[in-house]
C-alpha cells in the first residue's frame, strides 16, 4: 500500500506509467489482505486521476462487495455521480436499490448523501435517519443528519448527533468545533474550512479499517 501511494502521488505529475505501477502495487496489497477494501479505494483514486471514471466505479463496487456500508466507497461514488451531473439518475438507481435492500444502512447513507447534494434536505434527512436506525454507529450518517437538523432549526437534535459522534471519534477536531459552534448558538459549519463536507474527496469521519483501528485522515 505504501509503495502504491508513492506511485499514486506522482500520477498527477504525468510521470510515465506511474498509474500502472500504483495499480499493480494495490493488486499485490489485495492479494496479501483480501478482506481489506482499502486497495480498491486507492485504485479508484488512481482511476479518477486518469479520468477513467468507469474503472473507478468498478473499483468502488469491489470495495462495497467486501464491505457494503463502507462510507469511503459510497462517498466517492456519490462524488463521481455529482461531478458527472448524474444526480437524478443516481438517486433513482439508489432508491431502487434501497427498495430491494431495505436493511442495508450503506445504501441509505448513499441515498441521503445524493439527496443532500441535490439540496433535497427532507429526503436526505429521511434516508440518514433510516441509515442510523439500521446502524446506530454510522458516524458519517449522523454527521450529515446533524447538519440537516441544524439547517432546519432543530438545534437540540443536531447537538445530540454530534455529541454521539464525539464519543466514538474523540480525536476528530472538526466534530469538536462543530459541537462547540452548536452549543454556542452558531451555525454548525461556522469557521469550518472549505470545501463543504459534501464536496470533499473523503467522508468527514474516518472509517474503521478491518482491524477496528481508525484510519488516518488526509488533509
Amino acid at each position: 500500500m505504501q509503495l502504491g501511494r508513492v506511485y499514486e502521488s506522482v500520477v498527477a505529475l504525468k510521470v510515465e506509467k506511474a498509474d500502472e505501477a500504483a495499480l499493480n502495487s494495490y493488486v499485490e496489497a489485495f492479494k496479501v489482505s483480501p478482506l481489506d477494501p482499502s486497495p480498491f479505494i486507492a485504485s479508484a483514486r488512481v482511476a479518477m486521476q486518469t479520468k477513467k471514471i468507469d474503472d473507478a466505479r468498478k473499483y468502488l463496487q469491489g470495495a462495497l462487495n467486501i464491505k457494503p456500508d463502507f462510507a469511503d466507497a459510497l462517498f466517492m461514488l456519490s462524488q463521481i455521480e455529482a461531478q458527472a451531473g448524474n444526480l437524478k439518475e443516481a438517486i433513482s438507481r439508489t432508491e431502487q436499490t434501497a427498495a430491494l435492500s431495505p436493511n442495508n444502512s450503506g445504501v441509505f447513507f448513499q441515498l441521503g448523501l445524493l439527496q443532500y447534494q441535490n439540496n433535497n434536505f427532507n429526503a436526505a434527512r429521511t434516508a440518514f435517519e433510516k441509515a442510523i436506525g439500521l446502524n446506530g454507529n454510522y458516524a458519517n450518517a449522523r454527521y450529515f443528519l446533524g447538519l440537516i437538523y441544524d439547517r432546519q432549526g432543530l438545534k437540540e437534535k443536531a447537538i445530540e448527533q454530534f455529541t454521539n459522534i464525539a464519543k466514538t471519534n474523540p480525536n476528530n477536531e472538526e466534530v469538536k468545533n462543530i459541537l462547540d459552534n452548536l452549543l454556542s448558538g452558531r451555525n454548525a459549519l461556522a469557521e469550518i474550512a472549505p470545501p463543504a463536507p459534501e464536496k470533499r474527496r473523503e467522508p468527514p469521519v474516518a472509517e474503521e479499517d478491518q482491524t477496528g483501528l481508525k484510519k488516518s485522515k488526509k488533509k
